[in-house]
């Protein structure tokens, strides 16, 4: 019976495909898993990149380890450094890049309605939705009772000339997780409409100049609504829902 530690014995040439494969592939496919939740390329990864990746690098060593030739304790060395070196390089790999929250705009008031007045328009809207989506069958009554939480909606149809935008990101990674970053201006010359809910009141009049924040989560799971077309005049309505700029972002730089 052999009593040779392993420092003593070189590792077989199986276990320099299968360590670094191992270790590629679970920093592959469990990485980003973990890190970017909403991720889906965790299995890719994993499959299609970083395990094959660390089966080729095992061969490699293991060529180079018996063509130099390189002691037994420094082969356990090499291999145990190789994977691990690549498990990192994978993880760094598939860190998560900054998330988007949504954008900060600066605008001219032009008009302002009352919701009831962009009921034309937002009827006609649901109308060209319905007309494609011919596998949905429509709530009955949807739209008189549109109609019906479009006069009853005590929000606002604000128009307004935007003079630029700045998109405002979140950053990920774990030394710099919940940072809040804003992206520089960027000018715009477009006329856009906007929903202001009630309880997003903004004190506007024609002619204004007026800080707005359209929330644009690019991490979140965007889900059918329950009831088709949806209800609350919030849900519906036709035009980008816009709040006043979250008190966190108006100190950014």
């Amino acid at each position: 019976m052999s009593t040779d530690s392993p420092a003593k014995t070189a590792p077989h040439g199986l276990l320099w495909v299968l360590i670094p494969g191992a270790a590629g592939f679970c920093a592959g496919f469990f990485g980003p898993m973990v890190l970017v939740p909403e991720s889906n390329l965790g299995p890719i990864v994993g499959v299609l990149f970083s395990g094959p990746a660390g089966v080729v690098l095992g061969l490699v060593g293991y060529f180079l380890t018996r063509a130099m030739p390189v002691p037994a304790r420094g082969q356990w060395l090499g291999l145990v450094g190789l994977s691990a070196l690549l498990a990192l390089v994978t993880l760094f790999c598939v860190l998560p890049e900054p998330a988007r929250r949504g954008y900060e705009l600066e605008v001219k008031v032009t008009r302002l309605r009352a919701p009831a007045a962009a009921t034309g328009e937002v009827i006609a809207d649901w109308q060209k939705r319905i007309a494609h989506a011919t596998w949905a069958t429509p709530r009955a009554g949807w739209e008189q009772k549109m109609r019906d939480a479009l006069r009853q909606d005590q929000g606002t149809v604000l128009e307004a000339a935007v003079v630029r935008q700045r998109e405002i990101k979140v950053n990920r990674k774990p030394w710099n997780r919940g940072q809040l970053v804003a992206l520089p201006w960027r000018a715009v010359n477009e006329t856009r409409s906007y929903y202001i809910a009630p309880a997003d009141h903004l004190a506007a009049v024609p002619g204004a100049s007026l800080q707005l924040f359209v929330e644009n989560d690019s991490t979140r799971n965007v889900q059918a609504p329950d009831i088709w077309p949806p209800e609350e005049a919030v849900q519906f309505i036709s035009f980008t829902r816009a709040t006043p700029v979250p008190a966190e972002y108006q100190t950014l730089p």
